[in-house]
């Protein structure tokens, strides 16, 4: 259930149901996160996909794939690191933080709770 580093931006099958793409700046708009994601509504959670792209302020970008999530919350922490959370259930869920810098995963941990 962990997100994925890629090479190129993950490109969804046709037909696939998709809600509309949000943008996220950073605190400073330095660099913006769009975010795509299937529709819960008409795709089962054990097949939902989001499409992460950073569009950098120096051109550049990088790309990130999560699978298998109820939902998926991104949040910028400063103008370089973005935490990313993806809820598996009413018990679980992955809380990630990537630098869109460095493109690499500075925190990747399951968490279970309990109500």
């Amino acid at each position: 259930y962990y997100a994925k580093i890629l090479k190129e931006e993950y490109k969804f099958p046709a037909g696939i149901p998709l809600r509309e793409r949000k943008e996220i700046r950073s605190p400073k708009k330095i660099h913006v996160a769009k975010l795509q994601v299937t529709n819960a509504a008409k795709v089962p959670y054990d097949k939902a996909k989001a499409s992460i792209v950073f569009d950098l302020s120096n051109g550049g970008k990088r790309f990130i794939l999560a699978e298998k999530f109820r939902t998926i919350k991104l949040k910028w922490i400063n103008d370089r690191l973005v935490f990313i959370d993806c809820n598996i259930g009413h018990v679980a869920s992955v809380g990630q933080v990537y630098d869109v810098e460095e493109d690499r995963w500075i925190y990747q941990k399951g968490e279970s709770y309990y109500y």
